[in-house]
């Protein structure tokens, strides 16, 4: 594929999400979901993945049960994908009204700790799930950096 192709599609796709950024937050979340059971499907590396992972931490779970998680996963895979577009254009108010930080006075009052009331922290996210919502809604309250990490 030629690189004027990759650039004219990465193009298009970014201008696709800005347009969905547009719609109703249903609307939004039902192609998220529409996405990660696409994703499910389409994406058998990682899906054997997200299966060893739930097998080895929920061996007492039914297959079943450890399948429904492993669609649900997608489906937040996909949501989280979506949400990345209203993400960059939406105005403060929107963002704090759409992301909830349950217990924030955790993270406020750890910042004030230190000796120079501004203690820097560091905050583990356990996956990357909520890295670009939570990140940008954290930064509302503070100074905050988020940095992924690659997985192997």
């Amino acid at each position: 594929m030629s690189r004027s192709l990759i650039n004219l599609s990465v193009l298009g796709g970014l201008k696709l999400g800005w347009m969905v950024s547009f719609l109703p937050l249903g609307g939004q979340r039902w192609l998220g979901r529409l996405l990660g059971d696409a994703l499910f499907y389409l994406a058998k590396p990682r899906r054997l993945v997200v299966e060893r992972n739930l097998n080895l931490c929920f061996p007492e779970m039914t297959r079943a049960n450890r399948r429904l998680l492993e669609r649900q996963f997608f489906r937040n895979v996909g949501i989280a994908f979506i949400d990345l577009f209203w993400l960059w254009r939406v105005d403060r108010s929107t963002l704090i009204r759409r992301i909830t930080i349950k217990d924030i006075n955790i993270f406020l009052e750890a910042k004030r700790a230190g000796p120079k009331k501004k203690q820097p922290i560091i905050i583990f996210a356990p996956h990357f799930l909520g890295l670009d919502a939570g990140g940008a809604r954290l930064q509302l309250e503070d100074r905050l950096v988020c940095i992924y990490s690659k997985q192997t």
